[in-house]
């Protein structure tokens, strides 16, 4: 569990994966647990089993809260649109770049 908690210590292993990804394809979506930039994030580092909320996430039954970064851009993420609503790389990146109304490192 300490890699699961490690992928989100900062927000820079995040932000490599989101630039990996295509432009033009969903990195996640809003307001969907599982199918979230961070849960599609973890997904993709071997956590398949793994729900994102606002404050904590949830990887096979057990809880683990969320460090400030990754809570405030999930309710970014979350405020952008309406449930199910596709967010696109650039979206996600903008929105890693001024969480809080601060440049994150």
């Amino acid at each position: 569990m300490s890699d699961l908690v490690a992928c989100l210590a900062t927000p820079a292993p995040f932000r490599a994966w989101l630039m990996c990804q295509s432009a033009s394809l969903a990195v996640g979506k809003t307001q969907s647990p599982g199918e979230c930039p961070l849960a599609r994030f973890l997904q993709a580092a071997g956590y398949d089993d793994v729900l994102v909320g606002r404050w904590e996430l949830s990887f096979q039954e057990r809880l683990f809260p969320l460090p400030l970064w990754a809570s405030q851009f999930t309710h970014q993420i979350d405020m952008l649109a309406s449930q199910g609503t596709a967010i696109r790389r650039r979206q996600a990146l903008h929105l890693l770049q001024h969480i809080g109304g601060t440049l994150v490192a």
